[in-house]
């Protein structure tokens, strides 16, 4: 195993120059720079995807927009417990949303991804 890459390229009947440094190129470097590339376009991805649901779903939700605001403009009482109704769900939505994010936040500092770097 104490081949250069130089001796094995010879014998494997490559002419490789004598005067050629062989050690020019480092696999580790290649592959560390390989590596944080694909990390950020996968990241980039799931930024990415992120924003197509939440597009998604508002676009889902665009639908029923006008029913909702008929009916907040129609009876008082009732639109207030509706608006009250709303907000509450998207407190809730907010508040799961928020705790999910710190908790992959804090696997993510857990996890022992020395590895990878």
């Amino acid at each position: 195993m104490n081949q250069s890459l130089g001796q094995f390229l010879n014998a494997q009947g490559f002419n490789i120059a004598k005067g050629l440094d062989t050690n020019l190129i480092d696999p580790a470097k290649i592959l560390k720079y390989a590596q944080n590339a694909f990390g950020k376009i996968l990241s980039l991805m799931g930024n990415i995807l992120l924003i197509l649901l939440i597009v998604l779903f508002m676009l889902m939700e665009f639908r029923t927009i006008s029913d909702k605001i008929t009916d907040i403009f129609r009876v008082s009482n009732k639109s207030v417990t509706y608006l009250s109704t709303i907000l509450h769900n998207i407190r809730r939505y907010l508040m799961l949303q928020t705790l999910v994010c710190i908790s992959i936040g804090i696997l993510i500092f857990i996890a022992p991804i020395d590895h990878w770097s």
